[in-house]
């Protein structure tokens, strides 16, 4: 560990603090891939706390999808 003197502090993100913003974008049938199903469970979360309704599957590429379903 080390410290660094005089670095500014990056603004805060606008309007919403979750990295998961994609979920209110998207669209009935809409899909995003990420690494693992850990993450697609969090959007799924991020999906139930939403009132929408999600379904993911692992692709052949060994990576996760995750649909927009309701």
């Amino acid at each position: 560990m080390f410290i660094i003197k005089g670095k500014p502090l990056p603004p805060k993100r606008a309007g919403c603090s979750s990295k998961y913003l994609a979920t209110d974008q998207m669209e009935v049938g809409d899909c995003v891939i990420v690494k693992n199903f850990r993450i697609a469970t969090a959007l799924g979360s991020r999906f139930k706390i939403r009132n929408k309704k999600s379904a993911s599957r692992r692709l052949p590429s060994g990576d996760v999808g995750v649909w927009r379903t309701e």
